[in-house]
């Protein structure tokens, strides 16, 4: 099994994209509700696959500021990556010049790109377009959702169809936030022209950086010891010492989740030497 430490830390089915460094043919292991529990930690309930990759990154990171990655190499000494080489997380936070099927009707995109732990990039192409007179719908052609201004759906109903209004100038939009992206937008110029328009379209691209907050994420794990514990306590006999030392006993955040993740990744793996 090529990469076994992350492909075990991930379990996710193999679809035979190299670039996530899973072992072929790798099919995700039912894992018992111990070790469940304790993967949801690490991966919340909808995280996407794409972000899940993202935090076992951050992971493998901190099991090398801790220097307790040979564990990585201790099971299967195949690794074909460099972590350190890994930058698809890491865009500059921007907003692209838009696309406008009219340039008599400019768009103003404001704010910056946020990102969700069920977004499937770190970026996202929105194609606004002109359902009739004042009624735009607004589509991500990245994650294949319909927004409107406070949700999203893969399926465009009535709930997506935006009205535009316009202030006593006639010559902006009120401004339309586009759900849970940090972005909105208004449109300009000769609104009563637009109304009497139709088929227009505006696309502009966004982008931004992951992040990953570990205090947080170590806060959750001790408001969640006994998860922490079920998971130690399924197979005790396959928890390394000096990790299960590190977690109990060592002073640092960043050691005892070393050894804390260390132990898990040995619990799922004595599930396929069982």
């Amino acid at each position: 099994m090529i990469n076994q430490y992350r492909t075990l830390l991930l379990n996710l089915m193999d679809q035979s994209n190299p670039n996530e460094y899973i072992s072929p043919n790798f099919t995700s292991l039912t894992l018992p509700p111990a070790l469940q529990q304790f993967y949801n930690l690490l991966f919340p309930v909808n995280t996407s696959r794409y972000y899940t990759q993202f935090l076992a990154y951050c992971y493998l990171q901190i099991l090398a500021g801790a220097n307790q990655q040979q564990f990585v190499y201790t099971s299967d000494k195949r690794v074909t990556y460099n972590i350190n080489n890994i930058s698809d997380y890491f865009l500059v936070s921007q907003v692209s010049n838009p696309i406008i099927s009219n340039i008599a009707f400019p768009i103003n995109v404001f704010g910056e790109y946020a990102i969700n732990s069920n977004a499937s990039k770190n970026y996202d192409d929105i194609l606004i377009s002109q359902l009739s007179t004042i009624f735009v719908s607004i589509y991500s052609k990245v994650n294949g959702l319909y927004y409107n201004q406070t949700t999203s759906s893969p399926n465009f109903t009535p709930d997506f169809k935006i009205q535009l209004t316009t202030n006593l100038s006639n010559i902006t939009t009120n401004v339309i936030n586009i759900a849970n992206t940090g972005l909105s937008f208004s449109i300009s110029g000769n609104l009563t022209n637009l109304s009497a328009s139709s088929g227009l379209t505006w696309e502009f691209n966004a982008q931004a950086p992951f992040n990953f907050d570990f205090n947080a994420f170590y806060n959750s794990l001790l408001i969640n010891i006994t998860t922490v514990t079920n998971m130690l306590n399924y197979n005790p006999i396959a928890n390394d010492v000096t990790s299960l030392n590190l977690w109990n006993s060592h002073f640092n955040p960043v050691y005892k989740f070393a050894g804390l993740l260390n132990c898990y990744v040995l619990q799922v793996n004595s599930l396929i030497k069982s």
